[in-house]
């Protein structure tokens, strides 16, 4: 089990119909299909028979703490009271599972380790079957239940029953029309087959080997990940005694099929992204539509039948920066254990550069969940790498898109916009009197107050002002914010879609705002514009950009696609956007990671060209905007001077400011905030043997960790000088929390922080996991944990790190979590013993309220979270 980043469940509501939580969260899910029914002759990559496998399994007896996967690795692990009965569907079948519904079989991609994991990876999750036969003998006590579920907390699909039907689900996405009913006391055999029926994947439900499906539900789910559970919902195990969707009756024959498994490769074309490619901009082709075993499978991508890239199992490759000498023919040849396959070729024309597109909202072919007819995303990403629109209300994914468009586009309602309030990356690359904003849009309805946006750029206050592409009263218009509107333009044709663009630069004598339709300059056009500098560096699609964000005058009603920037500025010679800074400080300790950070615009290719002393360290080519970065691990005394970056290109050059790095003694004391804990060695009277003292105090004897349970003062330390440590037994811990401790983080700066620690750990945790040191409360802060054998990091109430290290046992390891911009942006990475261990948190971090936990998790509920082992020197400081 996982420590769980949120809680999500599913709950009947006073008419005994299912909502949900936190509508933007997942559920949790499992994939059913079947062994009878269109499995192709595929074999089990897993199956459960529930008794037969299981050594001593006899009628009437418990169930054993561990049920077999009949042809893998992947056993599942009993949650309260199984029991075997030999009331089985027949067949070569002698033994079943009964579940009382408060009963279940789980097991977790991390929590069992390997075997499930390199399961649920090999998986082609749009290509899959999975069946059981269920003998329900009453129905769900909370309105449903599921007899199997695969996948964790918002990433899955399933079969479940709700009220007496059978449904078919996609976390957290949709759920399919009811079924038919639910059969008490007789055993039904269901099958959940995910594939391709003809008219796209689909997930249909098939109950007895019907040939006709009992219910379909179309459109993409989450891909599952970590839990497999039979004979309840997932959330069952992290809410003990929680018996929301658990099953009552008997479960057999368990079996998850890839009906890809053995299979050459197949794929249907290359896609070339953008449509068109000007030098300087970045080519992405992507191998769509494969089918076939991942076993051993790579994409190796070929120009003019030469190779040029091989991704490995990633059916993407990027070239950044193109040039006239990346113009050809590219192919792809796709290769796995059991044959190959090439695509058709593409041409790739790379135009003389007019410019470059610096952000493009393709408004779902960049969103991994989007799927036809779902709520878009809580972010769209942009193509081009930069930052993300959040959304407001719930726009849909439409596969209705403009011609040459791409997959999707995103259809508002009057009540849904997209919204990034810091465009700042994008800002950066972009000369406002020389730019171009463009979208293609099929308005379904004229704005019901007279007007409505496409797309503003910027915002409509008394300090600020902006671009944006309207509709009043049926014509299309300009507006640049608070100075002037543009005479009306061209009709509005509902239903059809129209290419809209609004350009920015000098036409004739004068830099004007006009208006293009369709490629056609519509003659209509505005002179004066907003002052680049105080411009609001904000993007809204679908709305105005008012400053509530609660307002909704003006939304738009229909489609919109393809939403780009493009900056016309051509010949440029570099320009730092941002100057030179050392992160995390110019003045750091010996041993710390330094990370000098420059961000540049300017004609491709950028060449930054990083100094000490006048001396060249390091020279790389960055894009234009793009951050460049020097990164020094393990800094010396030595490597302390004047560091300054010169970023060239064929047009010129600049250099940045010259920023002074001191390196001080390892040992020495920092300048900014920070807290250590000796645990021990600053207590009056502890020793070794000794319970800890009711509370623990820092250095300075200031701050103290308030003990619960019954910690223990330990000798067995991790040595510099440290006499004494704690030692915890799985239930006890020490924390500090309260209003001085929130006093105390809001002055921390947690962009530049650091939290270290000494820790022994002897045992792993009681319940898959631990903590040696938590900071924050339930869903703010950070901390490092241990699970499975492997440290990771975690946000509390976000997400996790990848699988780091692994863990060893009873033996001293320094850990350190680091946060700062590492040279891409502020990101959270551990060090252990003071050496990268090559794993990093890049999602949101929540500010942490007032706690610092160490021994345990945020819950102070056994197991949960509980650590055995010792603990010495936690510190945390900020620079």
């Amino acid at each position: 089990m996982m420590p769980a980043p949120f809680s999500l469940h599913l709950n009947p509501n006073k008419k005994g119909t299912m909502i949900m939580k936190r509508r933007r969260l997942l559920w949790t899910g499992l994939l059913l299909a079947g062994l009878t029914h269109l499995a192709h002759g595929q074999a089990p990559v897993a199956r459960w028979n529930l008794g037969e496998d299981d050594p001593g399994a006899a009628a009437g007896l418990a169930g054993n703490a561990v049920t077999t996967d009949a042809v893998g690795d992947a056993d599942l692990t009993a949650f309260g009271g199984p029991v075997y009965t030999d009331t089985t569907p027949g067949g070569e079948s002698t033994l079943a599972m009964v579940f009382d519904g408060q009963s279940f079989y789980q097991g977790s991609v991390d929590g069992n380790g390997a075997p499930l994991d390199q399961l649920y990876g090999r998986i082609d999750w749009n290509n899959v079957s999975l069946v059981c036969d269920v003998y329900p003998t009453a129905l769900g006590t909370a309105g449903f239940s599921f007899p199997v579920s695969v996948g964790y907390n918002g990433a899955g699909i399933g079969i479940l029953e709700i009220e007496g039907k059978w449904h078919v689900i996609h976390q957290g996405v949709a759920i399919s029309p009811p079924g038919p009913d639910v059969v008490l006391n007789q055993w039904t055999h269901l099958e959940l087959v995910r594939r391709d029926f003809g008219d796209g994947v689909e997930t249909r439900l098939y109950i007895n080997g019907a040939g006709e499906p009992a219910a379909i539900l179309t459109g993409a789910p989450n891909t599952p990940t970590d839990f497999f559970t039979i004979g309840a919902n997932e959330l069952a195990s992290r809410t003990p005694g929680d018996v929301e969707g658990q099953f009552q009756g008997f479960i057999d024959n368990v079996a998850l099929i890839d009906l890809n498994a053995g299979q050459p490769p197949s794929l249907s074309r290359i896609a070339v992204s953008p449509g068109t490619i000007y030098e300087g901009n970045s080519l992405i082709l992507s191998a769509e539509g494969f089918k076939g075993d991942p076993t051993d499978l790579q994409f190796i991508w070929r120009k003019d039948g030469q190779e040029v890239a091989n991704t490995g199992d990633v059916p993407q490759w990027v070239l950044a920066g193109v040039t006239a000498a990346d113009a050809g023919q590219y192919d792809v040849l796709v290769r796995n254990a059991y044959g190959e396959a090439t695509s058709d070729p593409v041409e790739v024309v790379v135009e003389p550069s007019g410019g470059a597109e610096v952000a493009w909202y393709r408004m779902g072919d960049d969103d991994p969940e989007a799927f036809p007819g779902g709520g878009g995303a809580w972010v769209t990403q942009d193509a081009l790498g930069g930052p993300g629109l959040e959304v407001f209300g719930i726009p849909l994914y439409s596969d209705d898109t403009p011609p040459d468009g791409g997959g999707y586009s995103m259809e508002f309602l009057g009540d849904s916009y997209y919204r990034n309030l810091d465009m700042s990356p994008v800002f950066d690359q972009l000369d406002l009197n020389n730019f171009s904003l463009s979208a293609d849009v099929k308005v379904t309805e004229l704005g019901p107050d007279g007007f409505s946006f496409v797309v503003s750029l910027g915002q409509q206050t008394r300090e600020s002002s902006g671009f944006g592409i309207l509709e009043v009263g049926g014509r299309w218009r300009l507006v640049h914010q608070m100075i002037a509107l543009s005479p009306p333009g061209p009709e509005v044709v509902l239903n059809e879609w129209t290419h809209l663009e609004l350009q920015r630069r000098q036409f004739g004598e004068v830099v004007e705002t006009r208006l293009f339709v369709n490629g056609v300059d519509a003659g209509v056009s505005i002179v004066q514009g907003p002052n680049p500098q105080t411009m609001a560096r904000v993007l809204t699609v679908g709305a105005n950009t008012l400053a509530d964000p609660a307002e909704v005058e003006g939304t738009f009603r229909g489609l919109i696609d393809n939403v780009r920037l493009k900056n016309y500025s051509a010949g440029r010679p570099p320009e730092l956007v941002s100057d030179l800074t050392a992160e995390p400080s110019s003045v750091l300790v010996e041993g710390d990671t330094l990370v000098l950070v420059a961000q540049a615009q300017g004609d491709a290719p950028l060449t930054f060209s990083w100094q000490r002393d006048g001396e060249v360290l390091k020279t790389e080519e960055v894009a234009s905007g793009a951050f460049g970065f020097l990164r020094i691990d393990q800094l010396t005394v030595d490597q302390a001077g004047d560091y300054q970056v010169v970023v060239s290109n064929a047009a010129g050059e600049a250099s940045s400011s010259v920023v002074r790095v001191t390196v001080l003694p390892a040992g020495s004391p920092r300048p900014g905030l920070s807290l250590r804990f000796r645990l021990g060695d600053d207590d009056p009277g502890a020793a070794p043997g000794a319970p800890g003292n009711p509370v623990t105090v820092d250095t300075t004897g200031d701050w103290e960790l308030v003990a619960n349970g019954s910690p223990l003062y330990s000798d067995a330390t991790p040595g510099g000088g440290s006499a004494l440590c704690l030692s915890f037994d799985g239930a006890s811990y020490c924390e500090g929390v309260g209003e001085t401790w929130d006093a105390l983080f809001a002055a921390f700066d947690w962009d530049h922080v650091v939290l270290s620690f000494d820790v022994n750990i002897t045992a792993p945790g009681d319940a898959g996991f631990s903590f040696p040191v938590s900071v924050g409360g339930e869903l703010t802060g950070l901390a490092i944990f241990e699970e499975a054998g492997h440290w990771r990091l975690l946000h509390h109430g976000v997400g996790y790190s990848q699988v780091g290290p692994e863990v060893q046992y009873n033996t001293w390891t320094h850990l350190e979590l680091r946060r700062m911009n590492f040279g891409n942006g502020v990101e959270t990475r551990l060090f252990v013993d003071g050496v990268d261990a090559g794993i990093a948190n890049t999602t949101r971090l929540n500010l942490p309220k007032g706690r610092l936990t160490v021994g345990n998790n945020i819950h102070t509920t056994g197991p949960e979270g509980f650590f055995h082992g010792m603990v010495d020197n936690v510190e945390l400081f900020t620079y």
